[in-house]
């Protein structure tokens, strides 16, 4: 099989390479048909034979089905036509074909009556064919009645002028499109042209007059729209009379820039005075050398100010002042737009402005963007308007301005509104009519401005501007608003009560754009009348760090936009904000998004609702600056969770160790220093109550207390306390004092504080018990912290020795005073009185 697919590949392409010398049989191989609509509508089968180096038609034609034909012989290497070049055309297909495109064939010569045959012939096209009056004989176009577009320029008419009789046979002719060159001319025989509407100029590499005779052929003509696009090629000693010649003209554009600035180009409008035209293009006719600003006067501007039209275009003329006002001019009564942008205006008469704004009988759209805002602006800081004052300002320094309400459209973008140092306090803008308001980057007054009266305004943007001070109900009464650009605006969105009804009332916003306002939330209830109408939400470049909960709230959103913020990751609650919004596209670019194990849940949940996000192939990853979309690709990405996993448990694990030894330390603490815990929590717990802290006393409620194991009650109550009442002392002990229903730790702390002495009875049963320890600790504490050290008496009974003693009692033994009952075994009076000593000593 591929031995034969070989052998029919070099069939196919000896069959070409024949064919390319007119040799081969079956040129359909190489033509291509397909549907197609001609200039004149005609809508039928499109023979496509270009560039195939043709040097004759081929004879095999279409056979497909068709009501018209257009030949397409372009960029092939014909070099004569004549009848003969058609003559094997048959007469039915002929009378079918609509166009014929010959542009881009080396022809040198044109046979009269070469197309005679085409008898429904709408279109020519013979571009850049190397053509020259002398190769086109008079009757060369005889026979085309019908043909209405005729394209013959980038040819070589340069050298001898245009074939002006042969194209004045064209009787039904419309459009033509030639070159223009130094010293071109539309003579007489043009003037036969009495159907030529539309007439295309193309600009050849040398430059020309415009004089009166230039047009003189095409008066006839009726040209109802004209493209004079002459950049670079005009000298400037351009006659008044030039449009003379079109006499019918609706629209013309002009640009003579290059050589000339605008002046000239407004003295050539003489013939346009008292005509009305749908619009006048001036655009960009500057000079590019020796350059000056043009200030509009009496002179320059009296062909202007004659013509009745509704647009005119001025932009980019390098306009920078107008000394005359066309307030009652034919210009003013009917113009409908205005477009006087991209020049340098600085000064304007405020008069001029309020008259354009306010009285102007079918002005609707006033254009005035990017006068000053560009290199040489910002340097200069020009400014518009810097002269005049406000008329009619009311005794409370207000000022209404009442806009006509045929105005639709101010766009007043990038401009610099100068401090006009007059006292108005407050401007009341009232514009029925306006729909549409742009101020971006004007330093536009927000604050010196009431609540808008604009109720047909769709869209504002005011991005640029300073309007921390903007009054909460600014756009109360724009409730047909739609789009709102508010872009580096300085909004006072911080979650203040008062600015929360900032756009109340405007159940028809679709379109907000609040970026670069630095932000870091907004007010909960901040969308409470656009939760219908919402759409697209941008809140790029801001310091959010996650999806605002006011977004739940916008049923309609499709489009939010927070690129450029501080999001790390998405948390519950922002996954609960953006479930709620299930058509909504999330564009996250510029944050910086952690890939880290922490934020796992929050990987896995963006991979699973990857479709969600309108950038998804260019949000990266903080740690490696890598697309999160390669990131959470399956293998690389399950990797990564079964590392995180290790990672948790291992962390888990340590901490519960590291847990379970703390408790355990602690516990041993607590049990370890128990009495010492309780006794902190109980000065703590007396301190709340407000009892003071222990201070020293002359006299005391007591003389002694008296702590003891309960082994020995009996030899307390029965000998220890009646022996030492016997010798007046007074004697304090649980039983006895402490209050039923309060802790034994503040009975005991109570009892010492209020007893000069506290007597320890050390007894074998004392060292059993175990309750002893709690209460020597307790005592040796409180001793310590209430600088009583020396009110401790031991008294040892059964001979017990020193190193039995509670370890508590070993550490302060220093301090304490010692009585062995042993030690007066025969003399029990002198022990009684001993120890009545020790108590009563200070």
């Amino acid at each position: 099989m591929a031995i034969f697919d070989f052998i029919f590949c070099v069939v196919c392409w000896i069959c070409v390479s024949l064919f390319s010398t007119g040799n081969c049989s079956d040129p359909e191989i190489l033509c291509k048909t397909s549907k197609y609509v001609d200039n004149c509508g005609n809508t039928g089968l499109l023979w496509n034979c270009s560039g195939l180096n043709l040097s004759s038609i081929p004879r095999h034609f279409p056979t497909t089905k068709f009501t018209t034909l257009v030949m397409d012989l372009s960029w092939n290497s014909f070099s004569d036509i004549s009848k003969d070049t058609f003559g094997h055309v048959p007469i039915w297909l002929s009378h079918r074909v609509t166009a014929i495109h010959l542009q881009n064939n080396k022809l040198q010569s044109l046979q009269n009556g070469s197309f005679a045959q085409f008898k429904n012939i709408c279109v020519l096209d013979l571009p850049n064919c190397g053509l020259r009056k002398s190769l086109i004989p008079t009757e060369a176009f005889v026979g085309l009645g019908h043909l209405r577009y005729l394209f013959i320029h980038g040819n070589k008419f340069d050298i001898d002028g245009y074939p002006d009789v042969a194209i004045s046979y064209l009787s039904a002719l419309q459009n033509l499109s030639v070159d223009v060159f130094y010293r071109f001319q539309f003579d007489e025989p043009f003037q036969k042209l009495k159907q030529l509407g539309n007439i295309q100029f193309h600009p050849t590499h040398s430059s020309f007059y415009l004089t009166n005779s230039t047009f003189t052929g095409l008066s006839e003509s009726p040209i109802v729209y004209l493209n004079m696009n002459f950049n670079f090629k005009v000298f400037c000693n351009i006659s008044e009379e030039i449009f003379c010649s079109f006499p019918f003209l609706k629209g013309v554009a002009v640009d003579f820039g290059g050589f000339c600035d605008l002046i000239p180009v407004l003295r050539s409008l003489k013939c346009l005075q008292n005509k009305t035209l749908e619009y006048l293009n001036l655009q960009s006719n500057t000079r590019k050398s020796f350059v000056v600003d043009i200030v509009f006067d009496k002179w320059n501007s009296e062909y202007l100010f004659n013509i009745c039209m509704q647009t005119l275009d001025l932009s980019g003329n390098r306009i920078s002042n107008f000394l005359v006002d066309p307030f009652k001019s034919m210009l003013a009564q009917c113009i409908k737009t205005l477009y006087i942008g991209e020049n340098h205006l600085s000064h304007i008469d405020l008069g001029v402005i309020l008259h354009i704004l306010v009285v102007y009988p079918k002005l609707q759209t006033l254009l005035i963007e990017n006068n000053g805002r560009g290199k040489e602006g910002a340097k200069q800081k020009r400014v518009y308007p810097a002269t005049g004052f406000f008329p009619f300002a009311d005794s409370t320094s207000n000022y209404e301005l009442r806009v006509s309400n045929h105005l639709k459209v101010i766009d007043y973008s990038e401009n610099f509104i100068h401090t006009i140092k007059i006292p108005i306090f407050k401007i009341n803008l009232i514009a029925l009519g306006l729909e549409e308001l742009y101020v971006p980057h004007t330093n536009w007054p927000c604050e010196h401005l009431k609540p808008l009266q604009t109720p047909k305004l769709r869209i504002i943007n005011m991005s640029g501007n300073d309007c921390s001070k903007i009054s909460p109900s600014f756009f109360e009464f724009s409730t047909n608003l739609s789009t709102m650009i508010a872009s580096n605006a300085n909004l006072p969105l911080d979650g203040q009560s008062d600015h929360q009804s900032l756009f109340r009332n405007l159940t028809n916003l679709q379109n907000l754009d609040l970026s670069v306002n630095q932000l870091v939330s907004l007010p909960n209830f901040l969308f409470k009348d656009q939760h219908k109408s919402m759409s697209s939400l941008n809140l790029d470049n801001n310091f959010l760090i996650k999806i605002p909960l006011v977004v739940k709230h916008l049923q309609s959103l499709t489009k939010l936009f927070i690129r450029h913020n501080k999001i790390e990751s998405f948390g519950p609650s922002d996954i609960d904000v953006l479930l709620r919004q299930g058509n909504v596209s999330l564009f996250l670019e510029g944050n910086p998004l952690s890939c880290s194990c922490s934020k796992l849940a929050s990987l896995t949940w963006m991979k699973n609702n990857r479709k969600r996000f309108g950038d998804w192939q260019n949000i990266k990853c903080l740690e490696n600056n890598k697309f999160l979309s390669k990131f959470v690709q399956d293998k690389t990405f399950r990797t990564f969770e079964l590392n995180c996993q290790s990672k948790e448990w291992l962390i888990y694990t340590s901490l519960t160790l590291a847990l379970t030894v703390i408790a355990i330390v602690l516990a041993a603490l607590v049990k370890r220093y128990r009495v010492h815990i309780d006794y902190v929590i109980l000065k703590f717990r007396n301190r709340w109550r407000g009892i003071m802290q222990y201070e020293p006393k002359e006299n005391y409620q007591f003389d002694v207390f008296l702590s003891f194991s309960d082994e020995d009650y009996a030899w307390v109550v029965n000998i220890l306390y009646n022996e030492l009442t016997k010798q007046g002392i007074h004697v304090s002990f649980p039983d006895k004092d402490f209050v039923p229903g309060i802790s034994k730790a503040d009975e005991l702390l109570r009892c010492i504080d209020d007893s000069r002495k506290v007597v320890f009875v050390i007894t074998e049963e004392f060292l059993a018990c175990g309750w002893e320890s709690y209460v020597v600790q307790m005592t040796v504490t409180h001793a310590f912290n209430t600088h009583r050290e020396g009110s401790l008496i031991i008294l040892i009974k059964n001979n017990i020795a020193l190193e039995r003693m509670p370890k508590d009692l070993k550490y302060v033994w220093w301090a304490v005073q010692t009585v062995n009952l042993s030690d007066f075994q025969n003399n029990p009076d002198d022990l009684w009185h001993h120890v009545c000593t020790m108590i009563r000593s200070s």
